[in-house]
């Protein structure tokens, strides 16, 4: 190598030193941020739980979403989508949802808010099912609380990182008759 191929060399090296040095130097301002929003409780938004009706033929559903999160600047913080179906052939799941249509989903956001982050998305019930939609944080404290739940459930956890099925879920609601 010459002098010059040597002198290219050290350029290069030093401005792909410098470009990893400030994409990790926003990667931490971003978690150092996310930890501050975090500790402060500031992650949450107030809900705004909006209620809807679709119909088609004999095939009905009830859904609820969670407007608040639509524009949530944290959402790859959360990007584990935790999906959980009930069957309602459950009298225990009935007598749950007859006392109040959200107690399920609350009991759920409450035990998984003792664990780390978790968002409410949404909620929909057809004649078969209930399906709980939930954001959370960590991956790991969903599958522990997930394997402590006393009623009869299917769960799902799965990588979202864009809030894909959240935003399919609200996009759907465009055309549904709000109840």
């Amino acid at each position: 190598m010459n002098n010059l191929e040597i002198r290219i060399n050290n350029i290069l090296i030093y401005f792909l030193s410098s470009v990893l040095l400030i994409i990790s130097s926003c990667d931490l301002i971003k978690s150092r941020k996310w930890n501050n929003l975090k500790n402060n409780g500031e992650v949450y938004k107030k809900d705004t739980i909006e209620k809807f009706f679709h119909s088609i033929l004999d095939d009905s559903e009830t859904v609820w979403l969670n407007k608040s999160y639509i524009n949530f600047p944290y959402k790859e913080n959360c990007g584990n989508r935790i999906k959980v179906t009930c069957e309602l052939s459950d009298t225990a799941i009935l007598w749950l949802l007859k006392e109040d249509s959200l107690s399920i989903a609350n009991q759920l956001i409450g035990d998984f808010k003792q664990r780390g982050i978790a968002i409410f998305g949404g909620q929909t019930i057809d004649k078969v099912n209930l399906n709980i939609l939930i954001y959370t944080e960590d991956e790991i404290s969903a599958f522990e609380t997930l394997n402590k739940l006393q009623i009869p459930y299917k769960g799902e956890i799965s990588d979202d990182k864009e809030w894909k099925y959240y935003s399919n879920l609200m996009n759907k609601n465009k055309q549904w008759i709000r109840k």
